[in-house]
C-alpha cells in the first residue's frame, strides 16, 4: 500500500535565497574590511555603500529568506503560529525587534524537527541573535555611552576595529549556519 504523501503545494525552496544569505553576508565582511583600509582612498560614495549599502541589502534578502521560511513552515507542517508577514514586521517594530524574532526562528527550528534536546535552546539560535542584536544596536549603544560618533570611534582605534570586525565576523558566521540548517531541513522534510 503507498504511503500518501501531504501536498506541498505553495512550498518553495530556500536554497536561491540561502545562497543569496551566504554571499551577501561575505559580501559584508569584505566591504567593512575593504572601507576599513581603503576608507580615504573611496571617498564618502564608497564608504557608504561599503558600510550600508552592502549590510542593507544584505539584510532585505534575510527579510525575504524569513518570510519564506515561515511560509515553507506553514505549508510543511500545517500550522498558523506564525504568519509569514509578522515573522518580517517584527524585525520593525521597536522594542519587539529585540526579542520577537528569536522566539519566531526558535519556534521554526522546533516546528522543522532540528531540534536535539527539548530541554535546551540551540545555541546557533542563540549566539545568531545576540550577535544580530550587537550588530544591529551598537551605533546607538555606543552613541549612548559615549556621545560619540560609532564609526569614528571604530576607526580611530585599532582595537575597536578588530572588535566589531569579530563581531561582524562571527554574526554572519552563526547566520550562514543558521539559514543553511534550515534550508537543508526543509528540503529533507519535502522530500518525504
Amino acid at each position: 500500500m503507498a504511503r500518501s504523501r501531504r501536498s506541498t503545494e505553495g512550498y518553495k525552496s530556500l536554497q536561491g535565497l540561502t545562497k543569496a544569505v551566504v554571499v551577501l553576508e561575505g559580501a559584508a565582511i569584505v566591504a567593512f574590511i575593504g572601507t576599513s583600509f581603503l576608507g580615504s582612498k573611496l571617498g564618502a560614495a564608497g564608504i557608504l555603500a561599503g558600510l550600508i549599502g552592502v549590510p542593507v541589502l544584505g539584510f532585505i534578502v534575510f527579510l525575504v529568506w524569513v518570510y519564506r521560511l515561515h511560509h515553507n513552515q506553514r505549508v510543511l507542517s500545517r500550522t498558523t503560529e506564525v504568519a509569514p508577514w509578522k515573522a518580517v514586521a517584527v524585525y520593525f517594530v521597536p522594542i519587539v525587534n529585540l526579542f520577537t524574532p528569536y522566539k519566531h526562528m526558535l519556534h521554526a527550528w522546533r516546528q522543522s524537527g532540528l531540534v536535539v534536546d527539548e530541554r535546551a535552546d540551540p545555541p546557533v539560535v542563540l549566539w545568531w541573535w545576540l550577535l544580530f542584536v550587537v550588530r544591529s544596536f551598537s551605533s546607538t549603544i555606543v552613541r549612548f555611552a559615549t556621545g560619540e560618533n560609532f564609526f569614528e570611534l571604530v576607526y580611530s582605534s585599532q582595537g575597536a576595529l578588530l572588535g566589531w570586525s569579530l563581531v561582524i565576523g562571527f554574526k554572519a558566521r552563526f547566520t550562514v549556519q543558521l539559514v543553511r540548517a534550515f534550508t537543508v531541513r526543509q528540503e529533507l522534510l519535502i522530500r518525504r
